[in-house]
């Protein structure tokens, strides 16, 4: 008789003996029980129990966690489960399907390789790189002979008083220095310049469309967020009631609120791009801080072109930090009897290369779902309708009687 079977034997027949079991382990639907207190005894072992069943939608994940003997396996405690459950009094488990998991402290199984070395070491020299610029500046406030506005060296309004006027002439000193490269390189990285910089509010006819990002981001979040704590409901009947009464189509819709920054995108690029002056040329404005590019003649694809290239440029930095943190950093960070359901999903990151290209939605068509930062679909989308709608205002440029009819025709 195997170690794990004996260890079933021994707790169907005397269960007041196995208090750790019982009393580390969840009593319900969805509840964890003592994880760290079932870890610590070196002959019980944590076991997530994730539960399915037809009665409930498959978003709403329902689990339980047990704390039982070392000795058993995956596939022991999938056997034996309806039986444990029953001496654990967990009416729950019958009736449905269940996938068991094993813990043994070891939180997913996360190694460390060399390319999370790389990817730390980058970005603690990204951390450093934003306080070399500010400490420069620092250092040039406390030296005078290195400050660019001692008054020795940066006069550059001189006012001479004569009877009649006073002119001012202006001079460039020879011995004003200039910032070095290396000075120039770290200012892009200066934490306190892209502070300041980020929260600030550019005054504009179209401001108020700030409360209307923010208002959307606010329910995007609440909808989320009551997604993700309805699958850890003790109540998922009283959840499918609720479910049926109109009240719930304030957040199923909240799902939907994103569609307000496609169209807002949408409407900014419409809102720019027609010149009313001419109305035979075009501005284009690419949304980057105060950097505009005047287009005269959009019948060159390579404007198009360079409008896509530079769209590009500006989001893929960003976003591949963001991908490499969550794909390599954060799964180090965290622990517990959910944390391995997060860090199987950073294992769809080998298709990195589909967030990439921004071509990760389009393999859902073939039922491929693997989703590396699954929330990014949304760049995806963004950056496939900003390329078709640069294709239409081109089609537009050439022939507008054209362009509206294909319009049309896509309506």
């Amino acid at each position: 008789m195997d170690p794990c079977t004996q260890a079933i034997l021994e707790f169907s027949q005397h269960p007041e003996d196995f208090y750790s079991y019982i009393g580390n382990s969840g009593k319900g639907l969805n509840e964890l029980g003592d994880y760290n207190t079932c870890l610590k005894n070196d002959n019980s072992s944590y076991f997530m129990v994730n539960m399915y069943s037809s009665m409930l939608p498959p978003e709403l994940s329902t689990f339980i966690g047990l704390c039982f003997s070392k000795t058993c396996s995956t596939k022991q405690i999938t056997e034996f489960l309806p039986y444990v459950a029953t001496r654990l009094n967990i009416s729950e488990l019958n009736g449905v399907d269940y996938y068991v998991r094993k813990s043994n402290g070891d939180e997913g199984g996360v190694t460390i390789d060399h390319s999370t070395y790389i990817i730390v070491v980058v970005l603690f020299f990204l951390l450093v790189a934003g306080f070399i610029h500010p400490l420069m500046n620092l250092l040039k406030k406390k030296d005078p002979k290195k400050r660019n506005d001692d008054p020795k060296m940066d006069l550059e309004n001189i006012s001479v008083a004569t009877k009649d006027a006073t002119i001012t002439t202006q001079l460039l000193p020879e011995n004003k220095k200039k910032n070095s490269k290396l000075e120039e390189f770290f200012k892009c990285f200066a934490l306190d310049l892209n502070l300041k910089r980020l929260f600030s509010i550019r005054e504009g006819p179209l401001d108020f469309f700030n409360g209307v990002r923010a208002l959307s981001l606010l329910y995007v979040i609440f909808g989320h967020d009551y997604y993700l704590r309805a699958g850890m409901s003790k109540n998922p009947d009283y959840l499918l009631d609720f479910i049926r009464t109109p009240y719930f189509l304030i957040i199923g819709t909240a799902f939907y609120a994103v569609d307000v920054f496609f169209w807002l995108s949408g409407f900014f690029l419409a809102f720019v791009i027609l010149d009313p002056a001419t109305k035979k040329y075009l501005l284009f404005f690419l949304i980057n801080q105060n950097l505009y590019f005047l287009f005269r003649y959009l019948k060159k694809p390579l404007t198009f072109a360079f409008a896509i290239f530079h769209r590009y440029c500006r989001i893929i930095p960003a976003y591949l930090v963001a991908i490499v943190i969550y794909w390599k950093v954060i799964v180090l960070t965290g622990s517990g009897p959910l944390w391995p359901n997060f860090v199987d999903r950073t294992a769809d990151c080998e298709y990195m290369w589909r967030n990439i290209l921004f071509v990760e939605n389009l393999f859902s068509m073939w039922g491929d779902m693997h989703y590396c930062f699954g929330w990014g679909w949304y760049l995806s989308n963004d950056f496939q309708l900003f390329v078709i709608s640069l294709f239409l205002i081109f089609i537009y440029a050439q022939n507008p009687n054209f362009g509206i009819f294909f319009l049309k025709l896509k309506n």
